[in-house]
């Protein structure tokens, strides 16, 4: 791939995860305008830069997103939307720096998650999560105690911005 092909791809999937992660940070909701939309202009910057080996790298890069994801969704932790751009990143990525940018996007939720608990305003969920633990303790089996109104768990948080993030480190680690 010619470096003036490898800035186009880098800059577009920059604006498209920017672009979700303001969306989401207001509205905490990722259009499907844009995540289709990346994922068309995508797969045409991949095929018409580097032919057949750049559309297997999209659709590479597309599945491992996808399947980074779509455990979160099914759990419930995260939107439809987040599985969505995660995939739509992947086909500009290509599967190994998607692999990295999905999971440093997982490391840094985590994170947020961390210190949203720690420090965000509202209800402490750490009581909750004691009698949890005391109940697996004491009978050997798992109690989930769902956050009450109010607490700070109870919060959405916009994954757009880690995802943003996490595409950023992966970008950054591919030029060193």
């Amino acid at each position: 791939m010619t470096p003036s092909a490898q800035i186009v791809l880098m800059m577009t999937v920059l604006g498209l995860v920017v672009a979700a992660a303001v969306i989401d940070w207001r509205s905490r909701r990722i259009p499907n305008l844009l995540t289709l939309g990346g994922m068309l202009a995508g797969l045409a910057l991949q095929a018409g830069f580097n032919g057949l080996d750049g559309t297997q790298a999209a659709l590479g890069g597309w599945a491992v997103g996808f399947a980074l994801l779509i455990p979160g969704y099914a759990l419930g932790q995260t939107g439809a939307g987040d599985v969505k751009l995660m995939a739509s990143a992947g086909i500009f990525l290509g599967p190994a720096t998607t692999l990295v940018a999905g999971l440093s996007s997982i490391l840094v939720g985590a994170l947020a998650a961390l210190l949203i608990a720690l420090f965000g305003r509202g209800a402490n969920p750490w009581g909750r999560y004691g009698n949890m633990l005391r109940c697996l303790l004491a009978t050997g089996k798992a109690a989930y105690v769902p956050p009450q109104a109010g607490e700070v768990m109870a919060l959405s948080f916009p994954y757009a911005v880690a995802i943003a993030a996490g595409t950023v480190l992966a970008l950054y680690w591919s030029l060193m």
